[in-house]
């Protein structure tokens, strides 16, 4: 997985107001790349108590193994769903 990059930014350094409006834009579209990365982790998580994901056998999945990854993916989409809502 790879990392965006902002451009190195020192104090001395004199913004113009579309340099500023471009470095929000760059700001949240990294946030929303990292949202991004967090929704598909929930998703292979989900495929391998499933034994849905490609390439990966994992155990056999109990009702108590379901029932865990179920709160615990509703969690983090509850938790995303809070941020992009504020």
């Amino acid at each position: 997985m790879s990392q965006a990059n902002l451009p190195n930014i020192t104090p001395t350094i004199t913004l113009t107001r579309d340099d500023a409006i471009h470095l929000l834009l760059s700001s949240i579209a990294i946030e929303e790349l990292g949202l991004g990365h967090i929704i598909n982790a929930e998703g292979e998580k989900l495929q391998f108590i499933l034994e849905t994901l490609p390439g990966v056998t994992a155990p056999p999945a109990t009702i108590s193994d379901l029932l865990n990854i179920n709160q615990s993916v509703q969690t983090a989409n509850v938790s995303i769903t809070v941020i992009e809502l504020f």
